[in-house]
């Protein structure tokens, strides 16, 4: 017998998207009046808020299936209607005919603010930069409203900035909220303790790289998008985010469509970690050994263990028989105590091949993943195999995977193809044979370096 119940549901879902989809098509145009492109957003917002929550595999189907000139077009639509809502509202309060508690977004943006300081759980900071507060700055006005701190604010349109100081002085805040114009790519961001970075305010690439740059322990709030609301608002990209460590998140629900990131730059981190070669592994060793391996496997399925790590595992064992044989070294990433990665060279006992050697399980936990763990990996890996005499090494991976393409941008080059290399279930996979010398490593590895750093 056929389930009434989930027939019924799927209808009402596909009515649902029918209807989102009639109000996309008609909202992607370029030139749209702004009285029927705000009847528009207000009726997709809404119905956005209704289905997103409740049906997330739909709107990911859905939203897939949409071309990006069409979520880009939307995306700055939506971007036209809130810019001219704010703009209008700034006109009118300077009027005197509305209040600040008229704004159309002033609930949202109150209860956003507080979900975002409620990230960082304290407000053990000084100095706060808002970049991107437009004509009306409601955001920074939170944010002074909620810590009593004094807000700067950040804004690369000369004309909106003038009018937020006119709006400021007119509601008593100008000693409160201090104005800045400039571009968040290149304005000097070192002084501050909290910065936090408009959904609107772009390029979020060239904001971060500067925040980045000169701003080591800035804690960062960096506002994005999820599931069909980025419909309405432009995520920010995982690629954006190199070099920080995310802490936190907030995800819009219910009536709302910003979600935040709450970022710290990844050298606080990396700068305190512990690169060191373990001669041997006791039971505290592979107590932590499993423990950092469960929190890898966890996140990650294509490190070849499909389920959870024993500290009675014979891989444990094995392991442990080869260090104190010598013929396995094992690196381990320590920070406080704990283990958040490994890296193992086997080097053969067999004199007439002690030349090379070969690289395996490499696993780092998630949190530490980046360029700059990568090339620490790297040189105390070279420093071994000075150490060992090793001139040439290899390694086997699945074809296709992340942990490919990282060799290969460290300058290994591939010599084979296995057919039958590892398989989950059903499915089976390739893998890829590759190889380098050290001294061409090397020379890859300095060239990438000065590279990396003369970019940053």
């Amino acid at each position: 017998m056929r389930d009434l119940t989930n027939s019924s549901n799927s209808t009402e879902n596909s009515m649902d998207l029918a209807t989102i989809d009639s109000l996309v098509k008609s909202t992607v145009a370029e030139d749209l009046p702004f009285e029927l492109l705000d009847h528009n957003i207000q009726q997709l917002e809404q119905l956005i808020f209704e289905f997103d929550d409740h049906n997330q595999q739909e709107c990911i189907n859905y939203f897939e299936s949409l071309d990006s000139d069409v979520v880009k077009q939307i995306n700055d639509n939506y971007c036209r209607w809130e810019t001219i809502h704010e703009s209008r509202f700034a006109e009118a309060l300077l009027r005197d005919e509305a209040k600040v508690e008229d704004y159309l977004l002033y609930d949202r943006f109150k209860d956003l603010v507080k979900n975002e300081l409620e990230l960082m759980e304290e407000h053990s900071f000084e100095s706060v930069l808002f970049i991107g507060s437009g004509p009306f700055p409601i955001t920074a006005i939170f944010l002074h409203l909620y810590t009593g701190k004094v807000i700067d604010c950040l804004e690369i349109d000369k004309d909106a900035a003038d009018i937020s100081n006119t709006i400021l002085e007119k509601i008593g805040l100008q000693d409160k909220i201090r104005i800045h114009v400039g571009n968040g790519c290149t304005f000097d961001l070192s002084h501050y303790d909290v910065i936090l970075n408009a959904l609107l305010a772009k390029p979020k690439v060239g904001i971060l790289q500067n925040i980045r740059k000169t701003n080591k322990n800035a804690r960062l709030l960096c506002r994005t998008s999820y599931g069909l609301r980025k419909l309405v608002y432009e995520p920010t990209p995982n690629n954006v985010t190199t070099g920080f460590i995310q802490l936190g998140t907030q995800i819009a629900d219910k009536g709302f469509t910003i979600s935040t990131l709450f970022l710290i730059n990844k050298t606080i981190v990396t700068d305190k970690l512990n690169f060191k070669w373990l001669s041997t592994i006791d039971d505290t060793e592979i107590d932590k050994l499993t423990h950092m391996m469960n929190v890898i496997i966890k996140s990650d399925n294509n490190n070849g263990f499909l389920s959870l790590m024993r500290t009675d595992h014979p891989y444990m064992k094995v392991l442990k028989n080869d260090i104190d044989f010598g013929t396995k070294h094992l690196l381990v990433i320590e920070s406080n105590g704990e283990y958040l990665g490994q890296f193992i060279l086997y080097h053969s006992y067999v004199e007439t091949y002690k030349l090379r050697a070969e690289v395996s399980t490499l696993m780092i936990n998630p949190s530490i993943r980046g360029k700059e763990v990568s090339i620490k990996v790297i040189e105390h890996l070279f420093e071994k195999c000075d150490e060992l005499g090793i001139k040439h090494l290899t390694l086997t991976v699945r074809s296709g995977s992340k942990v490919e393409l990282l060799w290969k941008h460290l300058g290994f080059e591939t010599f084979g193809e296995l057919p039958c290399y590892s398989s989950v279930g059903d499915k089976h996979y390739k893998g890829v044979y590759m190889y380098k010398d050290i001294e061409s490593l090397k020379k890859n590895l300095h060239r990438k370096m000065e590279n990396m750093y003369a970019f940053n």
